[in-house]
């Protein structure tokens, strides 16, 4: 499999799938892309460039999802399975900046390497289950399957 998949269940019937490639295959797309019959010598290394600007914006769109995820507004338990193991609770009545602090060392701590765009893909899961959940009765948790 080029990339990762990631399949989610939760409280109140929450479920969602996603998958995307990873930062290895877009290594590996920038390889490909610096081939002669790929990227003309005319094109001035373009694609290359274009693929390393697209990999850039990874790092800031991966900060202000994780920021809005860990504002608050919603307590809820999180377990990641497969590839990657952990537990985290997160508790809305810690400040954004704590739980942020908090939940980093934990995936830092965690089996499993995540890379920008697992953690994209994760923030946009729990970012829909806070919204599922916002409304909805507790307690709430969601299990994520990480697969890589």
């Amino acid at each position: 499999m080029i990339g990762f998949e990631m399949s989610a269940f939760g409280s109140n019937g929450f479920k969602r799938k996603s998958s995307a490639w990873t930062e290895g295959s877009m290594t590996s797309l920038k390889f490909a892309a610096s081939l002669p019959k790929v990227n003309p010598s005319f094109s001035g290394g373009g694609n290359r460039s274009m693929i390393s600007q697209v990999e850039a914006s990874f790092g800031r769109i991966r900060a202000t999802l994780l920021s809005e995820v860990c504002a608050g507004g919603l307590s809820f338990g999180l377990v990641l399975t497969r590839n990657i193991k952990l537990k985290y609770y997160f508790d809305e009545s810690k400040s954004g900046e704590q739980t942020q602090s908090e939940f980093l060392g934990v995936l830092a701590g965690a089996k499993g390497s995540i890379g920008d765009q697992v953690m994209i893909h994760l923030c946009r899961t729990l970012q829909d289950f806070k919204l599922h959940s916002l409304m909805k009765s507790g307690p709430h948790f969601v299990t994520i399957d990480v697969d890589l």
